[in-house]
C-alpha cells in the first residue's frame, strides 16, 4: 500500500512542474486559472453522455445519462459493468439471476453481495428494500424508462441514509420537458431462447405529466432447470400546481420466477430445488416546492415484496432417486415504509446547505417448512428509524470544503451519529485532488435477512479513507487514480461451517483503482481501468485484482461498433479464501445502427458475449455462460 501512496504523490509532484512549466500554478504568476470549476468537477463525455469524477461532497461518481444506452444495454444493471471497483457475481440462481445473463448482485469495493447488501438503490430520491437476497430491482429497470443512472462509491449515509455503507445507485426515471409524447418500444432476441420485450410511455400537458413502463424478459438459460422469467413495470403522474408547487405520485412492480440448476456435480438436482418466486413492489406520493433560493420536497413512500423458496436440495452425485420426495421450502417478507422531508438553500455563492427529517419503518419475517420439526424456524424483526441529518458545501476560489451530519434513533439499537467530510482542490485546470472520510451504518431490519437469528445481529459500521486525482489534459484525455482504506465491524456474513448469519469481527480492506479515456479523434474512443483490493483474510466472491477496456468506433453516422473486455485474477469464493477459483477474461463485440423508419428513431443491434467461450467458474460448482448472441430493436414515435 505504501507504494500505492508513493505512485500518488510521484504524479502529484510531476503535475506540479507541468504546471509550472506551463505558468499555470496559481500564485506562479500564472494568474487565476481558466475555467477551474468552483463545485462539483465533472468531467464529460459528450460522445456517450457520461459524466466521470467527482461530486460537491468529493466522493467519486460515475453518471449514465440517457445518451449512454449502447449497443445490447436494456437495463439499468447492464451499464455499471463499465465502472471500475465494481464486480459482479454471476450464473446463480443463488446470486439472484433474475432473468438475464449477467445477474446483477454487485459488490462495490468489496461490499454489497448477499446477504446484506450494503449498496442502497434510490429511484427518484425513495429508498428501495432489496428484493431476493438483498437484491436491488437493476434489472427490472428499462433503460428507456431512465434518465440517468449515478454510481456513487463509498459510504452516503448522511444524505441517503440506512443501507447506504457500501455506495449509491441513484435513478432517475425520465419525464418530458415540453408539452407532447413520445413511445417507445423495444424487443431483443437471442440464443438459449432469450428475449426481452418493453414499451414506454410518456406525456405532458399543461399542468399534467405521465409516464408508464412494462416490461417482459425471459431466457432458459445454458444448463436444464435454468430458466427465470421477469415481468415489471413503473408509472408516474405529476401535477404542477404553479411554477413553485406540484405534486406527484409513482409506483413499480417487479414478478420474478427463476430456477436454480443445481451445481454441475449434482447430477440429479431436481427442478423444483431452490427455485423462487420473488415479488417486489414500491410507491410513493410527492409535494415538491420552492423560492428563489430554496427547494423542498416531502415524501411518503411504501416498499414491500415477499420471496418464496419452492424446496431445499443437497447436492448428490449417484443417486439418481436421491430427490423423489417433495422438499420442504422457506418464505420470507420485507416491508420498507417511511417520510422523507428534505430541503436545499443556498446561503452563500458556492454554498450548497441541505437538511432534512427522514421516518422509516423497516420489517422483516422468515420461515421455513422442514420435515424435522425441531429445526423450524419462524423469525422476525422490526425497527422504527428517526433520523435529522444536515449536510453543507462550499466553494471558495480553487477550494473545496464539504462536511455532514446524521442522526439515526432506531427503536431496537439505540441511536448513533453518521458524519461525513471532504475536501477538493483545484490547482490546476481540470484537475482536481480531493480527500474524504465518511461512515455508514446499517442494521439487520433495514433489509431481508434470510435464515437470520435476528437478535444475535449487531448494527453494521463501515469508515471509509480516500485520497485521489482527477483531470482532464487537453479535452481528449481523461484518468482519475484514487486509494482507500476502509474499516469495518459487524459486517454480516454467511458462516461457511453451518451457514447461518453472523456478525464479522474487525475487517480491514485498502485499495486502489485507476481509470483512463482517450479520445484521439471525433470517431475513436477507447478507455481502460484496473481496480486492486486486499481484504486481508476475509473475502465474500470477489475478485482482488479485476479491469476493464474498450474501444469504440463510429464507422459512418449511423453505424458504430463497440469491443469490450473485462478479466479478473486472484478470486476467490465466499468462504475466507477456502475455495480459490480460477483467473478469467471475456470479451465482447456490440454493434449498433440508428437510423429512421416513418420518421421515427430506430436502433438496431447486434451483440457477441464471451466471443472467447469462457466458462469459468463464478461460484464453487457454477460455470458462468459462455457464448452467447443477442439482437433487438427500439422504435421511438
Amino acid at each position: 500500500m505504501k507504494k500505492i501512496f508513493l505512485a500518488l504523490l510521484l504524479l502529484l509532484a510531476a503535475q506540479f512542474l507541468r504546471a509550472q512549466q506551463d505558468d499555470t500554478f496559481i500564485g506562479a504568476g500564472g494568474g487565476d486559472v481558466p475555467g477551474v470549476d468552483l463545485g462539483a468537477v465533472m468531467v464529460e463525455n459528450d460522445e456517450e453522455n457520461i459524466q466521470t469524477g467527482l461530486n460537491e461532497y468529493g466522493q467519486i461518481s460515475t453518471t449514465f445519462k440517457a445518451g449512454a444506452l449502447t449497443g445490447g444495454a436494456v437495463t439499468a444493471a447492464d451499464l455499471l459493468s463499465d465502472v471500475p471497483g465494481i464486480y459482479y457475481s454471476k450464473a446463480s440462481i443463488m446470486a439472484a439471476g433474475e432473468g438475464s445473463y449477467a445477474p446483477s448482485v454487485l459488490n462495490i469495493r468489496g461490499f454489497g453481495n448477499s446477504p446484506n447488501a450494503n449498496v442502497l438503490t434510490v429511484i427518484d430520491g425513495r429508498p428501495q428494500s432489496m428484493s431476493m437476497w438483498m437484491h436491488p430491482m437493476l434489472d427490472s429497470l428499462t433503460l428507456d424508462s431512465l434518465e440517468s443512472v449515478e454510481i456513487i462509491k463509498g459510504p452516503s449515509g448522511v444524505l441517503y441514509g440506512d443501507q447506504a455503507t457500501g455506495g449509491v445507485i441513484n435513478i432517475t426515471t425520465k419525464k418530458l420537458d415540453n408539452d407532447g409524447s413520445s413511445y417507445t418500444f423495444g424487443v431483443m432476441g437471442g440464443t438459449h431462447y432469450t428475449q426481452d420485450e418493453f414499451f414506454n410511455a410518456l406525456y405532458k400537458g399543461d399542468e399534467v405529466d405521465t409516464a408508464i413502463t412494462g416490461g417482459y424478459n425471459s431466457t432458459a438459460g445454458e444448463r436444464p432447470n435454468s430458466d427465470s422469467y421477469t415481468q415489471d413495470g413503473h408509472g408516474h403522474a405529476g401535477y404542477k400546481f404553479d411554477d413553485d408547487f406540484s405534486a406527484e405520485i409513482n409506483g413499480d412492480y417487479s414478478y420474478v420466477r427463476a430456477f436454480n440448476p443445481g451445481p454441475d456435480y449434482a447430477l440429479y438436482w431436481p427442478r423444483e430445488a431452490e427455485a423462487v418466486q420473488s415479488i417486489h413492489r414500491d410507491g410513493d406520493f410527492r409535494l415538491k416546492y420552492k423560492f428563489s433560493d430554496y427547494n423542498g420536497s416531502t415524501m411518503f413512500y411504501t416498499d414491500s415484496g415477499n420471496n418464496r423458496f419452492l424446496g431445499n436440495a443437497f447436492p448428490s452425485t449417484v443417486t439418481p432417486d436421491a430427490f423423489n420426495f417433495a422438499v420442504p421450502g422457506e418464505y420470507d417478507q420485507f416491508e420498507n415504509h417511511g417520510i422523507r422531508v428534505a430541503n436545499e438553500w443556498i446561503v452563500f455563492p458556492g454554498n450548497s446547505t441541505k437538511a432534512g427529517f427522514d421516518y422509516q419503518y423497516t420489517g422483516t419475517y422468515y420461515e421455513n417448512y422442514p420435515y424435522v420439526t425441531s429445526t423450524a424456524k419462524s423469525v422476525g424483526t422490526s425497527e422504527d428509524k428517526y433520523e435529522p441529518y444536515v449536510l453543507l458545501s462550499q466553494a471558495v476560489g480553487i477550494f473545496g470544503i464539504s462536511g455532514g451530519l446524521r442522526y439515526s434513533f432506531s427503536s431496537k439499537w439505540g441511536d448513533t451519529a453518521v458524519p461525513q467530510a471532504g475536501f477538493k482542490f483545484s490547482p490546476f485546470d481540470q484537475q482536481t485532488i480531493y480527500l474524504n472520510i465518511s461512515k455508514g451504518y446499517s442494521t439487520p431490519a433495514a433489509g431481508q435477512m434470510v435464515f437470520a437469528d435476528f437478535n444475535s445481529l449487531n448494527p453494521e459500521s463501515f469508515w471509509q479513507y480516500e485520497a485521489g486525482i482527477t483531470q482532464t489534459i487537453a479535452d481528449n484525455f481523461t484518468y482519475t487514480l484514487s486509494c482507500y482504506q476502509i474499516e469495518a465491524e459487524n459486517m454480516i456474513q454467511v458462516d461457511p461451517m453451518d451457514y447461518t448469519l453472523k456478525n464479522s469481527e474487525f475487517m480491514l480492506e485498502r485499495g486502489a483503482e485507476a481509470s483512463v479515456d482517450y479520445k484521439p479523434f471525433d470517431f475513436l474512443a477507447a478507455g481502460v481501468s484496473a481496480s486492486y483490493m486486499d481484504p486481508r483474510d476475509k473475502t465474500a466472491r470477489l475478485a482482488l485484482f479485476s479491469g476493464k477496456g474498450y474501444i469504440k468506433a463510429d464507422i459512418t453516422k449511423e453505424f458504430d461498433v463497440k469491443v469490450s473486455a473485462d478479466f479478473a485474477k486472484d478470486r476467490y469464493d465466499a468462504d475466507d479464501y477456502g475455495m480459490k477459483l480460477g483467473d478469467y477474461a471475456v470479451l465482447n463485440l456490440t454493434t449498433d445502427y440508428k437510423t429512421k423508419i416513418s420518421g421515427s428513431d430506430a436502433k438496431f443491434y447486434l451483440n457477441f458475449y464471451n466471443i472467447l467461450d469462457t466458462k469459468y467458474y463464478v461460484i464453487s460448482g457454477y460455470p458462468a455462460e459462455g457464448f452467447n448472441v443477442t439482437c433487438g430493436m427500439t422504435l421511438k414515435i
